[in-house]
């Protein structure tokens, strides 16, 4: 378990109480929580508050998608990378570069999505190196 993994529910707990707190719509006790006062729906600063945090978890979702997505262009570097490495790693043991792509998952152990990349594997000669080009589907 990581550190933002334990980290992150405690702050959220921490920043309910307080929330609460400052409402003054519950208060907690050695019994539980109960009500003190009844929350009035046309009592603006609560409503705004309640959109304040809808906008912040929406933006921070946001950021969390925009930050994953821009990742994806070195994942489809690593992955031609390992068929590179399978490659020149059949060169050495078999003294020719594999015929396809096949040859090396079936041999050699080389696992990657085909579903999620595309990939040109292209074998001029057995002793030169192949190009090798992965693009995300």
């Amino acid at each position: 378990m990581s550190f933002i993994q334990i980290y992150t529910p405690c702050v959220l707990v921490v920043f309910a109480q307080n929330l609460l707190k400052m409402l003054r719509i519950f208060r907690f006790t050695r019994k539980g929580w109960y009500k003190i006062k009844r929350i009035d729906i046309n009592n603006g600063p609560i409503w705004v508050l309640f959109v304040c945090i809808i906008l912040i978890t929406v933006f921070s979702l946001r950021s969390l998608t925009l930050f994953w997505s821009a990742a994806d262009p070195d994942r489809t570097e690593m992955v031609r990378e390992a068929i590179q490495k399978t490659a020149v790693i059949c060169y050495a043991l078999e003294g020719s570069y594999p015929p396809d792509i096949d040859y090396m998952v079936k041999y050699y152990g080389l696992v990657f999505d085909e579903d999620q990349y595309a990939y040109r594997y292209e074998v001029f000669a057995s002793n030169i190196m192949p190009e090798i080009e992965v693009h995300e589907r």
